[in-house]
């Protein structure tokens, strides 16, 4: 056994001993005393969880904790260059919102009226509709995603004071992606429970990000 794989295992057997429990912001975090075989480690410690409060959380979030308590503990083991998450496995689902943070977004978002005005080109451009019911929360790598559709009611664009009817409908909606994206995001943003919005065991800002993927669905299309 050379210098690394020596410290490889040295600094596992440490993890075992020293991170057996770790607190995720009121989610433990506890090994199993279960292994798996990964492909840098032939015995990673298996990792689950306990959430007594029923909070929210994703995988990615959670794994987030494990690294960085491996990564404060690698500092001992120079010769390892392994990244923290290659070292464990965390047994949880990809992501849980409680069925209550669920019904309380919905109940703000679905039927939502909105009327945004924003200006393109000299040309003035009005929406108004509402959010359908069909929403939903996904985590892609290290960014939580939500696909909402907007049923847009009604649609206006002029110039100087007249109907314009230059663009077709792959135009217009490049059009409103680029002008209303953001409002969309805000309205989104206010419908989002304090549970999912600042929990570190949800999304940790710190290296994790948020995006809203809108469809606009046009009146006559």
């Amino acid at each position: 056994m050379n210098t690394s794989e020596l410290q490889l295992k040295r600094l596992m057997d440490t993890v075992v001993k020293m991170l057996s429990v770790i607190n995720a912001d009121g989610i433990t975090l506890r090994l199993t005393g279960e292994y798996k075989k990964s492909f840098h480690y032939k015995k990673a410690p298996v990792y689950t969880i306990e959430n007594p409060k029923n909070l929210p959380y994703t995988h990615e979030a959670l794994s987030g904790y494990i690294d960085e308590e491996i990564h404060s503990l690698r500092k001992f083991f120079p010769e390892v260059n392994i990244a923290p998450q290659f070292l464990y496995y965390l047994d949880c689902d990809d992501l849980y919102i409680p069925q209550k943070s669920l019904n309380e977004i919905n109940s703000c978002l679905v039927g939502k009226p909105f009327k945004l005005d924003s200006q393109y080109e000299r040309k003035k451009i009005t929406i108004e509709g509402r959010f359908s019911k069909d929403f939903y929360i996904e985590v892609d790598a290290e960014m939580i995603v939500i696909d909402v559709n907007l049923l847009v009611k009604s649609m206006e664009i002029t110039l100087d004071g007249e109907v314009y009817y230059g663009f077709d409908e792959d135009e217009i909606l490049d059009i409103l992606h680029d002008k209303f994206d953001h409002h969309i995001d805000e309205l989104i943003w206010g419908c989002l429970t304090e549970d999912i919005t600042n929990n570190k065991s949800f999304v940790d800002f710190n290296w994790m990000g948020w995006h809203v993927n809108t469809n606009y669905m046009l009146p006559y299309s």
